[in-house]
């Protein structure tokens, strides 16, 4: 089968959520419920991949050592399995200076600093946002800062400086105490949430664009139904993922993910009353594929990583993602020894299960590190669970979008969810 006879196939997928009956046209991308019918959208499915990486993102590892020890972490406690190390300036510099020599024709480039715990390197990444701005400046761009940070090395300075400069800031909590209790301690095992929503706090005061990351594990699975904890404290922009990279007994199992499947049923349900009751919160989980099923433009890969995304590690190395960071499958080069730009990986939905799925095209495949995960050799393979998840979220996502759509408040909603959380952010 080639493409253009795949986007010509007349498919539609039914199913039921929440008691009521929806059809999806996979290649329209509209939805049909009782007597509504979207009308047939003009759907964009130009298919374009390039030769090169053009960078629009780059992610450095200025720090990797971590004041926790996450009992699930891939990067193993921050360190990725090396002694501890902050990255150097003269590194800092050059992988800036491989940004824009090989950055994307867009107007805008995108920093993130990583870790380990990266604002231990407060000091490299102010010099860094320094030199980066200067480099915009002379390349005619505009340059943006994210953080994912642990929020437990806090100052005023740091308040004020991520402010000043509008960084987009990422931070890990586990939903509820317990879930975050139970994996999220220090290295001397005392628990962590009250001083990480308590850092949290305090980045609230002056920078309201801070997304939270949930990860969820076979012990902390059912939590997710107590997502409103997270409201509780003052989170607006969340989303939760299933743990990765793990043989221990804190891997998710296939009923877990049967299990997770069938609550975003439940939370699509408790989303859409909030929204309806006039409580506007950004639920990634959701609202991801609301905005590619209202945009209505087929998504042929669901990952950035070598198309316009790298990340740099504290030597210099340049790999696929932050999630690769010290596997040799995932080494792209070192920013000290290539002049030349990576070639594009790329992840192709004509391949294996993809082709077949429903939701293809709103999905655009899977993540790299997963298939690898999965097979150990391959970039290409879809991880099955996260298919079923990516399944599930999308048809509770049809049913939000249904009712927001005949209500009139779908494009209002989607606006105030984007203008509050629009940046470039990468999820841990």
């Amino acid at each position: 089968m080639n493409r253009k006879e795949r986007f010509k196939m007349a498919e539609v997928y039914t199913f039921e959520e929440n008691g009521e009956l929806f059809s999806f046209d996979i290649n329209n991308m509209t939805v049909s419920h009782d007597e509504f019918h979207e009308s047939t959208a003009i759907v964009n499915t130009e298919r374009t991949r390039n030769d090169i990486c053009r960078i629009k993102f780059m992610s450095l590892h200025v720090a990797h050592e971590c004041p926790l020890y996450c009992e699930y972490c891939y990067g193993s406690g921050g360190e990725y399995d090396t002694p501890s190390m902050r990255m150097s300036r003269s590194t800092m510099m050059q992988a800036v200076d491989y940004l824009f020599k090989y950055c994307t024709n867009d107007n805008i480039v995108h920093i993130n600093f990583f870790g380990g715990e990266p604002l231990l390197a407060f000091d490299l990444i102010k010099e860094c946002v320094e030199y980066s701005e200067d480099k915009a400046q002379k390349y005619g761009k505009k340059i943006e800062f994210s953080v994912s940070t642990s929020a437990l090395v806090i100052s005023q300075e740091i308040i004020d400086f991520i402010s000043q400069h509008n960084f987009s800031v990422s931070v890990s909590i586990d939903g509820t105490k317990y879930a975050h209790d139970k994996h999220r301690k220090f290295r001397n095992q005392n628990t962590s949430y009250d001083k990480v929503v308590a850092g949290f706090k305090q980045l609230m005061e002056k920078n309201d664009n801070i997304l939270i990351t949930a990860t969820l594990t076979h012990h902390t699975i059912d939590e997710i139904i107590k997502y409103h904890d997270l409201l509780d404290i003052g989170a607006n922009n969340f989303r939760f993922k299933t743990v990765t990279g793990m043989t221990s007994d804190i891997k998710l199992v296939d009923e877990d993910y049967d299990r997770l499947a069938t609550m975003y049923e439940r939370l699509a349900k408790m989303y859409l009353d909030d929204i309806l009751e006039g409580k506007i919160y950004d639920f990634g989980d959701f609202t991801k594929w609301l905005h590619r099923l209202n945009k209505k433009k087929t998504v042929h890969f669901n990952c950035t990583a070598t198309e316009d995304y790298l990340n740099v590690d504290p030597n210099g190395e340049i790999y696929i993602c932050h999630k690769y960071v010290g596997i040799p499958n995932g080494r792209l080069g070192n920013v000290y020894q290539i002049d030349s730009p990576v070639k594009p990986l790329g992840f192709d939905t004509e391949i294996g299960k993809c082709r077949n799925c429903w939701a293809h095209n709103l999905c655009g495949g899977g993540c790299y590190y997963d298939g690898f995960e999965t097979t150990g050799n391959s970039y290409h393979t879809c991880n099955t669970n996260k298919c079923k998840i990516h399944r599930s979220q999308i048809k509770a996502a049809i049913y939000i979008y249904y009712h927001l759509k005949q209500r009139g408040f779908l494009d209002s909603f989607l606006q105030s969810i984007t203008s509050a959380s629009n940046a470039y952010q990468l999820t841990v």
